[in-house]
């Protein structure tokens, strides 16, 4: 079911891929940089009981690029000075990218910069606060920055919640404009955890813990169905009232849930086994009625509805 679109490949002796998204425009945004500065900007430390924390930054600035590919080599966005540890990139509508790092503290002299919009020519235009423990990230065609929160996100962690301020993430979605200002938070039931999120246009998607219903927040307001047989997919499709869900939880990673929106729930019509090609999966992303996958160094789409 997956078809190959294309294969990533370095630029500038950067040959470390960090990340890889699907865009709304049908091309992908990679981040690159060194052997030395993927081992900065994945770090961790490890507490005296043996648990391992990820570093929110770097320990020092890291030579990076961002490459979009369509699926040939389109553009090259030099970034010289990363910081933001555990970084996800995103392309935005003007040809700029966002720069996302998934951990944020928050301490008493204020919380650290998370989120930075790098023009094409390398000009960091601004920098911005997006919270701790996100999850995904996902920019609309108009621009709207979709972040979705795991459990630490939504419940704090780093300092958010507590003697701290309550988690940004608190709502489990926050929409935010391109000066990484938030204009919307979820207004449905409790989150504890989004599992999965889409972007159909400017419309977005989500399935998430603990009931795992199918969310769909179009102009501000969200619309929910039941959702009583899929549990714990990763990524979610969309096609008119059509929704596939794939993944799941151990024994149920390559389940594919193909259903239709009734009323009030979610109907499933057929499961079926999908395999990821090759090994070592770096992202998996639904974007509309498609669902991409990046593993080994290359590109996937799968068109789940024919």
């Amino acid at each position: 079911m997956f078809e190959l679109l294309a294969e990533p490949r370095p630029v500038d002796g950067h040959d470390r891929l960090l990340d890889a998204a699907p865009g709304y425009d049908g091309t992908l945004v990679t981040l690159w940089t060194t052997d030395a500065g993927a081992a900065l900007l994945t770090a961790r430390t490890e507490s005296p009981g043996g648990a391992s924390f990820p570093l929110t930054r770097a320990a020092e600035p890291v030579s990076a690029r961002v490459v979009r590919f369509g699926p040939e080599l389109r553009e090259v966005v030099p970034i010289h000075d990363l910081t933001i540890a555990f970084p996800s990139v995103r392309l935005l509508p003007d040809g700029a990218v966002l720069v996302v790092g998934h951990r944020c503290r928050w301490s008493a002299s204020g919380p650290e910069h998370n989120a930075m919009v790098v023009l094409p020519d390398g000009t960091v235009e601004r920098t911005g606060v997006l919270g701790d423990g996100i999850e995904d990230v996902a920019v609309s065609p108009s621009g709207d920055i979709w972040v979705s929160f795991f459990d630490e996100g939504v419940f704090g962690n780093f300092g958010w919640g507590g003697a701290g301020p309550e988690p940004i993430g608190h709502p489990g979605i926050v929409r935010f404009d391109r000066a990484l200002r938030p204009t919307w938070t979820f207004d449905g039931p409790g989150m504890a955890d989004c599992y999965a999120l889409t972007l159909a246009g400017d419309t977005a998607w989500a399935c998430y813990y603990t009931d795992f219903p199918i969310a769909r927040i179009a102009d501000g307001h969200t619309t929910l169905w039941r959702n009583e047989e899929i549990a714990g997919a990763k990524a979610l499709a969309v096609d008119g009232e059509r929704v596939a869900l794939y993944g799941g939880y151990s024994g149920e990673r390559e389940r594919l849930a193909i259903g239709r929106l009734t009323a009030d729930r979610y109907l499933v019509e057929r499961i079926e086994r999908v395999p990821l090609p090759g090994s070592g999966r770096l992202a998996l992303f639904g974007l509309g009625a498609e669902l991409h996958v990046v593993v080994g160094g290359s590109w996937y789409v799968a068109r789940p509805f024919g």
